[in-house]
């Protein structure tokens, strides 16, 4: 009888559960680059190049500078001092030390949306001179520039779509943004999926993204199949002469000469 009641207040051993899956860093695809948001310290990063934020003296002595500085070591600070007093909107590339990467991408602090998006277009462009591959940026303008998370991250967008959806081909291939708060990482993260919902292209390569940006600019405007929509202007292609096009000016493909009897 005891038997029977120690066996009747047993408790019933739970089934073990599977653990859930870590959940994946949000990426998001801009003309066929992919951009991936990470939680973390910038100066881990195993990547061809890392954004530094900084002044226009390149002093990396504060802030998310003077974490890469105590990372890679006073050689990098004593190449800036080499390099001088920067223009408010001024780009520097320099060794990295003890880091990881190859450079450092000095970028002086932007203070408004538009000088995020024009900061990030000068990075990409002398990253670009440097067939730098792969890059990390930091939170830029969420610490010291005091601008909110979502106009940040948008503002960074703009500058990667303006680099990205306006030249043939890029050396650049993967980006990642670090944010080492948590809050900045979440707002991005938002930022992230609503970037995907809003444009539908996040997971798309550069093919499909064309072939999506003319149908809804089609199905949007109104438009002719020989017609595209890129920003406020619209290209369309024709068949015919094109010395006889009623317009402002043609453009004519020539040689060094210039000599136009060929």
């Amino acid at each position: 009888v005891i038997k029977q009641q120690k066996e009747a207040f047993k408790l019933p051993i739970p089934s073990p559960q599977a653990s859930k899956p870590a959940p994946t860093d949000p990426t998001v695809l801009i003309g066929g680059v992919s951009i991936k948001l990470k939680q973390g310290d910038i100066t881990q990063e195993i990547t061809d190049a890392i954004v530094n934020s900084t002044n226009t003296t390149l002093d990396l002595n504060s802030g998310v500078s003077g974490a890469i500085l105590n990372a890679a070591g006073s050689s990098v600070q004593d190449e800036c001092k080499a390099l001088g007093q920067q223009l408010a909107d001024g780009v520097a590339i320099t060794n990295s030390g003890q880091l990881q990467c190859k450079y450092i991408v000095h970028i002086v602090g932007p203070k408004s949306a538009a000088g995020i998006t024009a900061s990030v277009h000068k990075a990409l462009e002398e990253c670009e001179k440097r067939s730098i591959t792969t890059i990390a940026f930091p939170a830029i303008g969420t610490g010291k520039g005091g601008i909110s998370c979502l106009t940040a991250i948008n503002a960074v967008f703009s500058g990667m779509e303006n680099y990205f959806l306006t030249i043939v081909s890029s050396n650049i291939k993967a980006i990642s943004i670090v944010a080492f708060e948590s809050y900045v990482y979440d707002s991005f993260a938002d930022a992230f999926e609503a970037k995907k919902l809003n444009s539908g292209v996040g997971t798309m390569g550069t093919a499909q993204m064309t072939q999506h940006i003319y149908t809804q600019t089609a199905q949007k405007g109104g438009l002719l199949p020989t017609q595209l929509r890129i920003r406020n202007v619209i290209v369309e292609v024709q068949q015919g002469n094109i010395t006889l096009q009623s317009v402002k000016g043609i453009v004519n493909s020539t040689n060094t000469t210039l000599d136009l009897n060929s």
